[in-house]
């Protein structure tokens, strides 16, 4: 019970024990050669600290080659619609999903057949290929990967995706006005 009640003792008390300790320790032996002392810590506010930090990030970008080969953007605009990364445990639990009982009554739910997953078992054992190789090569092999898979996807016929076409340009006043002024107008062309 004393440790929650007991008050702690002023900086200036000479009797209290490290103070004591350090008394005696300085009485009883000879002072140490000087060695270079580790810089003092000082309490510094939350926001000198955040404002170091800042300050050496600032630093290590501006120090950085602005024309190293990774800052300069890909040579072909299409390479940056494939994924550069795959994760070998997705890839697994979308196999894992198709052979299980799940995934085999969706499928045969949607299609009418069992499904024989050698498009999901292709992409799991391409992941875990990958995995020996460095980032760079790794990343040019997902993406020619996902190319070819692309390119097969097309061979077989069209699909409907290809029924949509991309928007180049964004609708404009698809949602103006407001329901009432529809229902209202409908109202008054029934009633004439």
């Amino acid at each position: 019970m004393g440790f929650w009640t007991r008050q702690p003792a002023p900086a200036n008390d000479s009797t209290s024990p490290i103070t004591a300790a350090a008394a005696a320790a300085a009485s009883s032996s000879p002072p140490p050669p000087p060695q270079p002392s580790p810089p003092q810590s000082t309490t510094k506010s939350r926001d000198d600290v955040a404002e170091e930090e800042l300050s050496a990030l600032l630093k290590t970008l501006s120090s950085e080659d602005p024309l190293s080969k990774e800052s300069l953007p890909p040579q072909n605009f299409q390479d940056t619609l494939y994924p550069t990364t795959m994760s070998c445990r997705e890839a697994f639990d979308e196999l894992y999903f198709c052979y299980s009982l799940g995934g085999q009554f969706k499928n045969l739910y949607r299609y009418g057949t069992y499904r024989q997953c050698e498009d999901k078992s292709s992409d799991f054992w391409f992941c875990m290929k990958t995995k020996m190789y460095g980032p760079n090569t790794k990343k040019e092999m997902i993406v020619k990967y996902h190319k070819e898979k692309e390119a097969e996807k097309y061979k077989r016929g069209p699909s409907s995706e290809d029924i949509w076409k991309v928007r180049t340009v964004p609708l404009e006043g698809q949602f103006m006005g407001t329901f009432g002024e529809e229902r209202e107008k409908e109202s008054h062309e029934r009633d004439i």
